[in-house]
């Protein structure tokens, strides 16, 4: 008899409140006036409704998850918080904060939710540090980062960093994406198609 086959989700993103602010000017913010909901990353705003949605609130996540026969999710950062084009060190405090924030959201749903982590990709040491603590302290089970950094993605600058993954066995997911107009606008990488 065949075991029956689960249902895995691995692109579905998540904003997590706690990141809020935590990359300095860059935000990221969510402002809400009289129905209206505008998120901001750096220069960017974009009218969107995030929170009583799946975006924010876990609860409507794991009922659409139930009612889509989604058996188990990885949740990743939102495309636009990748913050690649910001200060190296304020990228790392959001990805640290973000990471966290994560780990505890994902430890609250065993078997139903797993995270991934982001990565302030224009270091890419800071990066591999981040990577790891977020595998080995937290118990995230990947990484999710744009395609848009300071350097090609074949950079030799990258090559610890790739090499963290392999040793961690630990999948990366490259999400084309811009980063958000915080510093940098349109660039080929962050096409899809």
């Amino acid at each position: 008899m065949h075991a029956p086959h689960r249902v895995i989700d691995i692109h579905a993103h998540a904003v997590l409140e706690a990141g809020f602010g935590k990359a300095g000017r860059y935000g990221p913010e969510l402002t809400e006036d009289g129905g209206a909901s505008t998120f901001r990353v750096g220069e960017f705003r974009m009218s969107i409704v995030y929170r009583g949605t799946v975006f924010m609130d876990v609860g409507k996540r794991l009922e659409l998850m139930d009612g889509l026969g989604i058996d188990l999710q990885l949740l990743s950062p939102n495309p636009l918080t990748f913050f690649h084009g910001i200060e190296p060190d304020l990228a790392l405090r959001f990805c640290q904060v973000h990471n966290d924030a994560m780990a505890k959201l994902v430890a609250r749903h065993p078997g139903k939710l797993l995270g991934a982590a982001a990565l302030p990709m224009q270091d890419p040491d800071a990066a591999a540090r981040e990577l790891e603590r977020a595998v080995r302290e937290l118990g995230l089970v990947a990484a999710y980062v744009g395609t848009d950094y300071p350097f090609p993605l074949d950079d030799p600058c990258l090559d610890d960093l790739y090499r963290t993954f392999v040793a961690l066995n630990v999948p990366l997911f490259l999400h084309p994406s811009s980063t958000g107009g915080a510093a940098r606008g349109g660039r080929p990488r962050q096409r899809t198609g």
